[in-house]
């Protein structure tokens, strides 16, 4: 459900409809913002995993640019429970 992107709850979770690799995923902000951070919440029960993510940008949703390369990225959910 695409509601479940922004809603803030890591337990529930978005994924495309078929489960495959890679996903992608675009969120209108309505206008123009600048992004300071963004925040991926994943649901505890996931335990350790490694995400590959990269995060583009476009004022007209047809041309865009790499806002942050791809990278990927440890995530422990013990470490993120303790408030990381």
């Amino acid at each position: 459900m695409a509601g479940n992107v922004t809603d803030g709850d890591a337990g529930s979770y978005w994924e495309s409809n078929n489960s495959s690799f890679p996903q992608s995923l675009t969120v209108d902000l309505g206008a123009t913002q600048t992004v300071g951070r963004l925040v991926l919440k994943l649901p505890a029960s996931w335990g350790t995993r490694t995400q590959t993510l990269s995060v583009l940008g476009s004022t007209d949703n047809a041309a865009w640019s790499t806002l942050k390369a791809a990278a990927t990225l440890l995530r422990n959910s013990l470490r993120r429970r303790a408030g990381s």
